[in-house]
Parts: structure tokens; C-alpha cells; sequence
């Protein structure tokens, strides 16, 4: 019960990454200091996924300020369109006024 306790606090790229380093490859070492495939296709892993991890964040950034300027210029051209209509209908009144 300890075990799952602990694996549910984990983040699941760490998850991955060990079961890709445990089951997917084979076993090294670790404890003779011999470099492996496996510690290199890890590291590569890791770095990857901090690429991607920064890369989402700001992607992110940017789309929530794009959809801030997006929602400034749809409020700005409804207010000019609001003033369009208000405009046509005074020039209309005017026109009925000059006919008269």
C-alpha cells in the first residue's frame, strides 16, 4: 500500500522515464560508474522532456496573450460599431428633418 502511495506523488515523466530505463532496456551497472546506452538514452530523455516542458509554457505565454489582444480588438470594433449605428441613425434623423 506504501508503494502505490508514493508512486501516485511521482510525476508521470519521471514514471515513464524509469520504466523505459527498468523494462525497456537492459540492465547496467549503475553502481561501477560504467557509462551505458541506457544512462545516455535517459539523459537524452530528460533533456527532451525539459525542451518540451519549456516549450509548452511558453507556447502557453503567448497564447494567452494573443487571446488578451484578441478580446481588446473584439471589444474595440464592437464600441466602433455601436458608434457606427449610432451615427446612421442620427443621419437619418437628419435626413427626415431636411425632406420636411
Amino acid at each position: 500500500m506504501e508503494a502505490r502511495q508514493v508512486l501516485t506523488m511521482v510525476p508521470f515523466s519521471t514514471i515513464a522515464l524509469h520504466f523505459i530505463s527498468t523494462v525497456m532496456q537492459p540492465h547496467c551497472c549503475l553502481e561501477h560508474g560504467v557509462s551505458t546506452v541506457q544512462e545516455d538514452s535517459l539523459r537524452q530523455s530528460e533533456s527532451k522532456t525539459k525542451e518540451l516542458e519549456e516549450e509548452k509554457n511558453r507556447l502557453q505565454k503567448m497564447t494567452t496573450a494573443q487571446h488578451t489582444q484578441l478580446d481588446k480588438y473584439k471589444k474595440m470594433s464592437d464600441d466602433r460599431q455601436s458608434l457606427a449605428e449610432s451615427l446612421e441613425t442620427q443621419v437619418s434623423a437628419l435626413k427626415k428633418v431636411r425632406v420636411l
